[in-house]
């Protein structure tokens, strides 16, 4: 299944429909209605040119772009209700990349737990770390303020006052409960748990940092995204069917 421009994908696939009765009253819980709409034309970016725009070459000891080139890949959807009441407690993004006999390997996620900003006061949604030449992500308690920088949507990478590569992401859905896995595989999930502000009517944004073969000029991946809510102190998961997208690699 393809997206198409506008489309939105009802998440309406109920795998607790056993609990979506009323215990009191019986019958069927409200009828909640939640939409994902993905973005459709993502563009996904060489990692090796952002860091010769930043006058940081890849150093030649960095075998890994013998056979291989690290892609910044997006990922990007709003999550709408449509109908109903249902206070969502957490929302998922699972990422599958198409690929056949080739190797397709994600090194990084972001945002991810470990990158959090604790310097702040209270939440704020930031997550920065330092970013290897081989796309490995990593904390760094230094206070990130970029000499230059190079602005990707809500993700900047700029260089450090150390004179390493860093980035700092500016989340929208505003969350310290977040859930990353995929690291070494060719598939990845984001789950992110409500905190104070509600999860849904907003740009939900991820990354991953992916290898892929140098002589690779396309790239496909499919996306489900799930919902958990609550109604009546009753929880409920509810997923989107698949759905395919075409990401330009730039």
């Amino acid at each position: 299944m393809g997206a198409s421009k506008d489309e939105c994908i009802p998440i309406d696939q109920a795998l607790t429909a056993e609990l979506e009765t009323d215990p009191v009253l019986g019958g069927k819980l409200e009828d909640e209605k939640f939409v994902a709409k993905p973005a459709e034309q993502p563009i996904a970016l060489k990692l090796r040119d952002i860091c010769e725009t930043l006058k940081r070459p890849v150093p030649p000891e960095v075998t890994l772009y013998e056979m291989f080139e690290v892609w910044l890949v997006p990922h990007r959807v709003s999550i709408i209700r449509r109908r109903g009441k249902a206070e969502a407690t957490s929302i998922g993004i699972q990422i599958e990349y198409i690929h056949k006999d080739t190797t397709c390997s994600v090194i990084s996620l972001i945002p991810s737990p470990q990158f959090v900003h604790h310097g702040t006061v209270g939440f704020q949604g930031l997550f920065q770390g330092k970013v290897s030449a081989a796309g490995n992500a990593s904390p760094t308690p230094e206070d990130l303020q970029f000499n230059t920088e190079k602005a990707l949507g809500k993700l900047s990478i700029g260089v450090m006052a150390s004179g390493e590569v860093g980035f700092r992401f500016k989340a929208e859905v505003v969350t310290p409960f977040i859930a990353a896995v995929g690291i070494g595989d060719s598939s990845c999930e984001w789950r992110f748990d409500k905190h104070e502000d509600a999860l849904f009517g907003k740009d939900i944004e991820t990354w991953t940092m992916l290898a892929l073969p140098k002589t690779q000029t396309k790239l496909s991946y499919r996306l489900r995204y799930y919902i958990c809510t609550r109604t009546l102190f009753v929880p409920t998961r509810r997923q989107s069917e698949w759905v395919e997208i075409a990401c330009a690699l730039s």
